[in-house]
């Protein structure tokens, strides 16, 4: 049971960590916004993209895996 539980915070944790680098992703992309009339900035574009659907397929694993211990994930 302390096995599971161990696996249960590593999973909301690791989350947590996801939604922040999330958080960061959308703070560069309002600075990019601003800098778009001066600067080319499709490469940082398209690697934000890659990492968003990156966060995103692990936070739909972890969603499922907390369900599988019958958890609602409160992570948000």
């Amino acid at each position: 049971m302390e096995n599971h539980l161990k696996n249960r915070e590593d999973l909301v944790c690791e989350a947590k960590g996801l939604f922040g680098m999330i958080a960061e992703i959308q703070a560069k992309t309002k600075l990019y916004i601003s800098r778009l009339a001066t600067e080319d900035i499709e490469v940082s574009v398209s690697q934000m993209q890659n990492d968003l659907a990156t966060y995103s397929r692990r936070i739909d694993e972890i969603y499922e895996e907390l369900r599988s211990y019958d958890v609602i994930p409160g992570i948000s």
